[in-house]
Formats: C-alpha cells, sequence, structure tokens
C-alpha cells in the first residue's frame, strides 16, 4: 500500500490512498472531531473506501497518541508512546518508541494513515 498527496474536493489537505499496483482503494480526508470542548490538539481524520468501508482517526497526532474507529465507536486500533521506559540512543523523537496495537483492521490502512497525518502535523 502506499499514499500519495492529492487534493480532495471540499478540504484543503487530502489523501489518496492506492494499492500495491497503484489501484485507488480509500482516501484520507479531515473530519470535524468530536471531543471534550478542552482539547483543543484533538484532530480527527476520516478514511472512506472505495467499497464504502470507513473508520476514524482521532486523537493528539503530534503526540501520537490516536485511536482509529469504525463508524459504530468500537476502537480498532490504538497508538502511544510506550510507557516502558525504553529508548533507542538518538536525538530527539528518533529515540522514544511507540506502540501501534491493531484489532481487525488491516495494518497497512492503519500505518499509511497514521503516517500521513503525522507528516502534517
Amino acid at each position: 500500500a502506499k499514499c500519495v498527496g492529492t487534493p480532495v474536493q471540499g478540504s484543503g489537505d487530502g489523501f489518496h490512498l492506492l494499492r500495491a499496483n497503484n489501484e485507488y482503494f480509500a482516501k484520507l480526508v479531515p473530519e470535524m472531531p468530536k471531543c471534550p470542548s478542552n482539547v483543543e490538539s484533538w484532530m480527527a481524520w476520516a478514511v472512506r473506501s472505495a467499497a464504502g468501508a470507513e473508520w476514524l482517526l482521532i486523537g493528539e497526532f503530534g503526540n501520537r497518541v490516536v485511536d482509529v474507529m469504525d463508524p459504530a465507536g468500537r476502537i480498532l486500533a490504538v497508538s502511544q508512546q510506550d510507557s516502558s521506559g525504553w529508548t533507542m540512543d538518538q536525538h530527539g523523537d528518533g529515540g522514544k518508541t511507540w506502540l501501534l496495537r491493531i484489532t481487525s483492521i488491516d495494518v497497512a490502512i492503519v500505518l499509511c494513515s497514521l503516517l500521513a497525518v503525522m507528516h502534517l502535523v
């Protein structure tokens, strides 16, 4: 899978997620977050597939704390900083480790979407 930056009608930022053969799979577009009003740093993005499936990514992308949910609100994946204290010897965020826990969703969808949005933040 790969992600291609593409202007999406109605929004300034958006991406098309493509299959390995460059066939269109889904679009990734910004959404209005449904979150507590006191959490200004939260963002939301939606992945909408050509087949009609939809997933919502919501959280603090700058801190890499993100939940991936289906339209019913069931959590399908969670991204968070590793709290075990294990780090690599690197400068900046390069030494931090992050956890990505995935249930019943294709890992490529989650990774491509997270990397695309985090690239913008």
